[in-house]
């Protein structure tokens, strides 16, 4: 279970916070983002405050839409695309992991349907990498 840290509203998620947090997976935080900045170079990340959570989360804009969301936690991140169902044959023919698939199929009939990678190791970068293809073509 991933421990929150990110939880103050007078504490913005810096750089230097965000090392502290993170600890050696910065590395692979500071990768996810590049990525996504090279892969769709029109996104606009952008951390904010959400009270309903009480946790501050890094959303990622493409054309004043939610394009993914990543939540910091202690010594690690997930991250969070909203596919919708009509897109579903996107994930089913993908070659993400079965549990990946399995969960998404899990929110059939459900208004939002979404799907999320811990990213802890390099693996799950290979992951998030897959998702953010299948989201760009769900478009």
């Amino acid at each position: 279970m991933e421990k929150i840290v990110l939880t103050d509203p007078d504490v913005f998620p810096t750089p230097a916070l965000l090392l502290k947090v993170l600890g050696e997976k910065i590395d692979l935080f500071h990768e996810t983002l590049e990525y996504l900045k090279v892969e769709i170079p029109e996104v606009n990340p952008e951390w904010n405050y959400y009270r309903d959570g009480k946790t501050w989360l890094l959303k990622a804009l493409l054309n004043k839409k939610t394009f993914c969301w990543i939540l910091v936690y202690e010594k690690g991140f997930k991250t969070t695309f909203y596919i919708n169902g009509k897109y579903e044959e996107y994930i089913i023919e993908s070659d993400l992991p079965e549990d990946l698939k399995k969960r998404y199929l899990e929110t059939n009939g459900k208004k939002i349907r979404g799907v999320s990678v811990n990213v802890e190791k390099e693996k799950d970068l290979h992951d998030f990498k897959k998702l953010v293809k299948i989201k760009k073509k769900a478009k």
